[in-house]
């Protein structure tokens, strides 16, 4: 935990308008196998199941190409396929869909799975747990009379991964999105949803991003009124509510992260969030 911090407060930094944290490796000097076969055999055993099954294969491409369209990801290009020994790592991934959210699927890139005994998760630090106690997020959303909630959209995609380390997070899709196309390398430039190093990267930054950069309302908010991605806090005035609103909606803006999805229990409040978040 404590090599994990360090790593965060020397390299990580704000560079147009996102923070950017390099993945926290265990060791200084990380050598993986080439583990490209694996990658390709699931990538097949995912075309075969996308051939059979219409809806899957129309909701994944949907979420490839949101990926690729807001730069969460990028084709590898041509003169740089080819890497170091050791530099390089693949990432299978799977479709998976919320019980609550049926038509929409999230794809999961599996840095648990193992290639000759290694994962990519095996060699990243986990970080230390920062997600707030449920129970006193709870708590605390109670505690007054005018309530909001809110959610940090996509967080874990809101902090970059530098060019040097992306090499690490290749995985393997097809040309146009076409099954009977060639398989093309492409990339993430973010940190991803599967990584055992995410949640604390994301919510480490969350935290380090606005400390000390605001008024003190807003730092406790911050601070303890998060569960992960979701904001859940409440106060005594609905004038106050609509300003603090205003003031989150900033503060996370100018450090890349996007606050909407806002919900509230005052009808003024509601009414002064813009109808789009």
């Amino acid at each position: 935990d404590r090599k994990f911090i360090e790593i965060v407060n020397s390299e990580a930094e704000h560079k147009d308008g996102h923070f950017v944290m390099p993945l926290p490796f265990r060791e200084d000097d990380v050598a993986m196998p080439f583990n490209r076969v694996l990658a390709a055999k699931r990538a097949e055993s995912q075309k075969r199941k996308m051939l059979s099954n219409e809806s899957y294969h129309k909701d994944y491409v949907a979420f490839v190409e949101d990926l690729l369209s807001k730069g969460y990801a990028k084709v590898v290009p041509q003169n740089e396929i080819k890497c170091r020994k050791g530099k390089v790592w693949y990432l299978p991934h799977h479709g998976v869909y919320h019980a609550q959210k049926p038509g929409r699927v999230r794809v999961v890139f599996d840095c648990s799975s193992r290639y000759m005994g290694i994962s990519l998760n095996d060699c990243l630090l986990q970080g230390p747990d920062l997600t707030n106690n449920l129970w006193g997020v709870l708590t605390r959303f109670r505690f007054s009379e005018i309530a909001f909630v809110a959610d940090l959209e996509a967080m874990f995609y809101q902090v970059k991964v530098p060019v040097a380390d992306r090499c690490y997070l290749r995985f393997l899709w097809w040309s146009d999105h076409l099954l009977g196309g060639s398989v093309c390398e492409y990339q993430m430039t973010v940190h991803i949803f599967g990584a055992s190093s995410s949640p604390s990267v994301a919510n480490f930054i969350k935290k380090i991003a606005t400390s000390g950069q605001c008024n003190q309302m807003i730092e406790q908010i911050i601070k303890h009124g998060f569960y992960v991605d979701d904001c859940l806090y409440s106060v005594s005035e609905a004038t106050a509510c609509q300003q603090l609103i205003v003031e989150l909606r900033r503060t996370f803006k100018n450090h890349g992260f996007h606050l909407t999805k806002f919900n509230s229990n005052d009808r003024s409040v509601l009414s002064s969030v813009p109808i789009e978040e």
